[in-house]
């Protein structure tokens, strides 16, 4: 009966060895964490395959730049100037397919809203706006409806972590 015990013993110590090591070699390394994703979407027909990162059917799938650094790489113009309480506001050129959004950034470059604008009178919660000027710069220089959607807090958009000044200029 003891060499049964001391056989039971030595499986379960096995097994706990087995087990922890396996656990061990197949946890997720930080390594695996996947950067931060702000994707534009609308209904889909197909799918997304997340393996292989490509959207088949179709419809908008779009990731938009996380960093002020990526949308410049990717052909977006910086406003330069920060708006108090809204933050920089980044747009595309005029292209053959206009773009009817526009992102904004705070200062430390990080996305922090969009702004949807139409040509067309829109329903509540849109308001129409005559132009979009928040500074010298015109940026949208025609009547519009517009929402403006933050996913980060945008009081401090414009506020230097190092400083008391808000870093806006307006």
């Amino acid at each position: 009966m003891l060499k049964t015990i001391n056989k039971f013993a030595l499986v379960i110590v096995i097994t706990a060895v087995i087990a922890g090591a396996t656990t061990y070699v197949l946890k997720p390394s930080k390594s695996n964490i996947v950067e931060q994703r702000v994707v534009l979407s609308n209904e889909i027909t197909g799918g997304f395959v997340p393996m292989t990162g490509v959207t088949v059917g179709a419809g908008i799938y779009k990731d938009l730049p996380t960093t002020a650094s990526k949308a410049i790489n990717e052909g977006w113009i910086d406003s330069v100037l920060c708006a108090s309480g809204k933050g920089r506001y980044f747009y595309k050129q005029s292209t053959l397919e206009p773009v009817p959004y526009l992102l904004m950034y705070d200062i430390r470059d990080e996305l922090i809203g969009v702004y949807f604008y139409s040509i067309y009178e829109m329903p509540k919660p849109w308001t129409l706006k005559e132009k979009l000027k928040p500074f010298s710069e015109t940026i949208l220089d025609f009547e519009h409806s517009n929402l403006i959607l933050f996913f980060k807090d945008p009081v401090n958009a414009c506020r230097r972590d190092d400083k008391n000044s808000d870093g806006s200029f307006n």
